[in-house]
């Protein structure tokens, strides 16, 4: 519903693409674990996310997460390619710039090392190689927490130039959001498990 209204709401014809790249993202999730044989269960969309459900029984390992996690913006940087070279040769130039405008941003972002997204994912899957994973939780929270204070800074900026754009302030925003609600999760899951002993 929520994507419905954005398409009809949007004038500029630019959510389309907006949302073609991150269904592109999303496929680059799902073809690696294709290859890694792991079958999935079923997509949901939720609030912070899409949720990719493996069937019962199927567990990945620290390695193999990563790839998972790391294959949504290689997806996105791949996409890129075609998208500059029609962009450069000035076939379709709105279109294709568009793509590869929103095929970038959304790779780069999706790889910042913050818990909620592919790169804080990639990172905790990393560091649990080395560590305790509770440890490596701690860390991926202090390094999101260090992400998220200058994008905070940069929203504000962007409003304060453009007067309007407040995307990057929404995006902070909802970052901020899921490490609360992960961590609070978390924290409850831990209490239930604590007071049942």
């Amino acid at each position: 519903m929520f994507i419905a209204c954005v398409l009809a709401l949007d004038h500029t014809g630019l959510a389309a693409f907006a949302l073609l790249c991150a269904v592109i993202h999303e496929c680059g999730h799902i073809i690696m674990l294709r290859i890694l044989k792991a079958p999935v269960e079923k997509i949901s969309f939720r609030l912070f996310g899409i949720g990719i459900v493996l069937k019962k029984g199927m567990a990945l390992s620290y390695g193999q997460e990563i790839a998972v996690a790391l294959a949504g913006g290689t997806a996105n940087f791949i996409t890129c390619i075609p998208a500059y070279i029609l962009f450069h040769n000035k076939l379709f130039p709105g279109q294709s710039g568009a793509i590869f405008a929103f095929s970038l941003l959304l790779g780069i972002f999706n790889l910042l090392p913050i818990g909620s997204l592919d790169g804080g994912r990639a990172l905790e899957a990393a560091l649990c190689r080395k560590m305790s994973c509770g440890l490596a939780g701690k860390i991926v929270n202090i390094v999101s927490a260090i992400f998220i204070v200058p994008l905070t800074a940069a929203g504000v900026y962007v409003i304060i130039q453009t007067g309007y754009n407040i995307s990057l302030i929404v995006a902070v925003i909802y970052l901020a959001a899921a490490l609360v609600i992960k961590n609070g999760f978390i924290a409850s899951t831990h209490a239930k498990n604590t007071s049942g002993r």
